[in-house]
């Protein structure tokens, strides 16, 4: 999805964009990274690719479909661990002195334990390509290049 905004502030290598806010926002994957201020205006941390300046009049490419696989691998991820933990805790409960209910859970939280330390490292290297991105400076503001 596509979005026009104005950049509020930089630093770094990111920007702070004020966008509108439409009937749409609703169901705008970007929803959970906009702090709106008010119906009608929402503030995005966006990566500024572009080198724009406070102002500055831009585009906002929102990867909407970098966030539903990401969400996809996390919850997957994290059932599929679940299951497989809660089979290994019943596996092993013939071996050991416990019974197989308590081995079965046992195992169900130490595999979303193990998932949720993968995923957790998995986002840490995936979160540049989860933020929205400045694509383009469509007017330049008037303190454009000033610090």
């Amino acid at each position: 999805m596509k979005d026009n905004g104005w950049v509020v502030s930089t630093k770094d290598r990111f920007a702070r964009v004020k966008v509108r806010c439409f009937s749409s926002c609703e169901g705008c994957a970007a929803q959970s990274l906009c702090h709106k201020e008010d119906q009608s205006m929402g503030f995005l941390t966006v990566i500024n690719s572009a080198q724009a300046h406070p102002g500055d009049k831009v585009q906002v490419y929102i990867p909407e479909s970098s966030y539903s696989r990401s969400l996809i691998f996390i919850f997957g991820s994290l059932l599929l661990s679940a299951l497989i933990g809660m089979f290994i805790g019943y596996a092993c409960s013939t071996f050991l002195p416990v019974s197989s209910s308590p081995a079965s859970v046992g195992g169900l939280f130490l595999g979303i334990l193990l998932a949720g330390l993968w995923n957790a490292r998995y986002l840490r290297k995936k979160k540049q390509f989860l933020y929205p991105i400045i694509m383009e400076i469509i007017n330049k503001g008037a303190h454009h290049g000033s610090t």
